[in-house]
């Protein structure tokens, strides 16, 4: 990944998001206004952004996972999202030095998403991971697929919340679908502009 030593933290200024060939770059681009300005919104200490490999629907938000083998849970509490090590392409986590300037140090941890059973997942709350952390999930795939998702969970204290939104390409990206956000708030996160 761009950016990072091996054994080191380095600082960046916001977690450099490249698009792959097969990703559309006014997306990815898109993503990262989106981070920039959530992260100057909630003001996290850590941030943690993954891309997943093809597209991923609504049920994955606030998805933990699977009870006896069959019975999907959803709940209140977040868990990380049970998605199999083998469809992350990319994870990048990072503390936020200032929230302000996005000035940040890169680091080197221990993936997010493990080899484990789904019911394991069950109990890996992000808060427990984190107190103070924006946690982003992108698609990959965009650019002939044509459509793309993000889902965003945030912790705060003992606060937390998680929205998603799936988009469809035209000209441009439009968004399809939305759960946990409004248009109005999600559209001031996609500004340009600093909100």
């Amino acid at each position: 990944m761009a950016g990072r030593c091996l054994g080191k933290a380095v600082l960046t200024r916001m977690i450099p998001l490249t698009a792959k060939p097969e990703d559309d770059p006014t997306f990815v681009a898109l993503v990262s206004r989106i981070i920039r300005n959530e992260v100057r919104v909630v003001s996290p200490s850590e941030i943690f952004v993954v891309q997943i490999d093809g597209w991923f629907g609504c049920k994955w938000l606030e998805f933990s996972g699977k009870e006896l083998g069959a019975l999907g849970v959803w709940g209140s509490i977040l868990t990380v999202p049970p998605f199999h090590p083998n469809r992350v392409l990319s994870e990048t986590k990072a503390l936020i030095i200032d929230s302000a300037t996005l000035q940040l140090f890169e680091q080197l941890t221990p993936p997010l998403h493990r080899h484990q059973t789904s019911g394991e997942n069950l109990s890996r709350k992000i808060t427990d991971i984190s107190k103070s952390a924006l946690f982003v999930w992108y698609s990959s795939g965009t650019r002939t697929v044509g459509k793309a998702s993000l889902m965003v969970y945030t912790s705060a204290s003992n606060e937390q919340s998680a929205w998603y939104a799936s988009f469809d390409r035209k000209n441009d990206w439009m968004i399809y679908r939305l759960i946990g956000l409004s248009k109005q708030q999600l559209g001031l996160l996609m500004k340009e502009d600093d909100i």
